[in-house]
């Protein structure tokens, strides 16, 4: 799959396709759209779904997936129905923490800050 580099859509939903997302899907730089959905993957969404820039319609809803999506990617910026129906995932744009995670109260003036477990973070808030 990772040859299609001229790809725009793919859609793959309710196949019954089973197995992890492969890595190589990162190499579809002209992929659009990406419907994944209804099938039976599971593990981490690989962290090289997020290099395909051009993504604008993601659906991998109803998998197996589980992990953290993608932190610092614009796979948080697809809605949280993109990813419903995996139990197991977690981190936005869903309201599911992931372990680890922890929301930081900074005192009576409102402001809060989630930190994600990822080793030393240094953060400030206003």
């Amino acid at each position: 799959i990772g040859n299609l580099i001229e790809l725009v859509s793919l859609n793959l939903s309710s196949n019954n396709l089973s197995g992890e997302i492969t890595s190589k899907i990162g190499r579809l730089a002209s992929l659009d759209s990406l419907d994944l959905s209804r099938n039976y993957f599971f593990g981490p969404i690989p962290p090289s779904l997020a290099h395909i820039d051009r993504l604008s319609m993601l659906n991998l809803s109803y998998n197996n997936l589980s992990g953290r999506i993608p932190i610092g990617t614009q796979l948080q910026s697809f809605e949280a129905s993109s990813y419903e129906g995996n139990v197991d995932l977690c981190g936005k744009p869903l309201d599911k923490k992931c372990p680890g995670d922890e929301e930081v109260d900074f005192g009576d003036s409102g402001d809060h800050c989630f930190l994600a477990g990822i080793g030393d973070i240094n953060m400030s808030c206003s």
